[in-house]
């Protein structure tokens, strides 16, 4: 598994930040997703609430996100 990491690691130079930073884009990602499926859901559908709720909640993790980036970012 070493071998495997460091071979990845020579062949793709800054492949192991880009891997990292990875799942920390994902998020905006989806909230953009569900913010546009919300906005093309019509409000009389009745799974348009729930898509607010989901988009609230993504909200709030990409908040909590880019607050723990940041304080890495300072120490």
């Amino acid at each position: 598994m070493l071998y495997y990491c460091r071979t990845f690691m020579d062949a793709r130079p800054g492949a192991l930040t880009s891997s990292l930073i990875a799942p920390v884009q994902r998020v905006p990602r989806y909230l953009m997703l569900f913010k546009d499926l919300q906005a093309k859901t019509p409000k009389d559908h009745p799974d348009y609430e729930d898509i607010g709720l989901v988009v609230e909640g993504i909200a709030r993790i990409a908040d909590e996100v880019n607050a723990a980036v940041r304080d890495f970012v300072r120490k």
